[in-house]
């Protein structure tokens, strides 16, 4: 098994959780700098940060979770674009890409499909050994590619 990672976009943000070759997890959090106030600026450097984290650590594959668009509206058009721009990074890093939802990470992981199989995920003990919400969402990611 490579290295593999998990991430999940905000509106000028990303979250990136990475499993090594040995199983170890380490999370980063990479968000726009205060001081950077144009959306094309910042957007290029999220690209270039989602490129240079994934050489750094040598990720061969990289579970992105899909911006939500349910019947409520979905995502905010800042985090589709930071998704768009942290694909352009990983792209660039040739590091191979899958886009997931809940669903597809839960198919990938070999839990049966029924109500509450996520958050059955959820509470493994090595998922729930992270410290929020969302890097446990990104390790499961990460793991779901792997």
């Amino acid at each position: 098994m490579g290295t593999s990672a998990g991430i999940l976009c905000q509106k000028a943000s990303f979250g990136c959780t990475i499993i090594d070759e040995d199983g170890v997890a380490a999370d980063h959090d990479i968000a726009v700098p205060s001081n950077m106030n144009d959306r094309g600026e910042a957007l290029a450097w999220l690209a270039q940060e989602a490129q240079r984290i994934v050489e750094l650590n040598g990720v061969e594959t990289v579970g992105l979770q899909k911006a939500g668009g349910g019947k409520f509206g979905g995502a905010s058009a800042e985090r589709y674009e930071v998704e768009a721009a942290v694909q352009i990074g990983l792209h660039e890093a040739g590091a191979a890409l899958e886009r997931l939802n809940r669903e597809q990470v839960r198919a990938a992981m070999g839990e049966p499909k029924a109500k509450g199989a996520y958050e059955k995920l959820l509470n493994r003990a090595e998922v729930k050994a992270r410290s929020n919400a969302v890097r446990r969402d990104q390790y499961l990611l990460a793991l779901a590619v792997r």
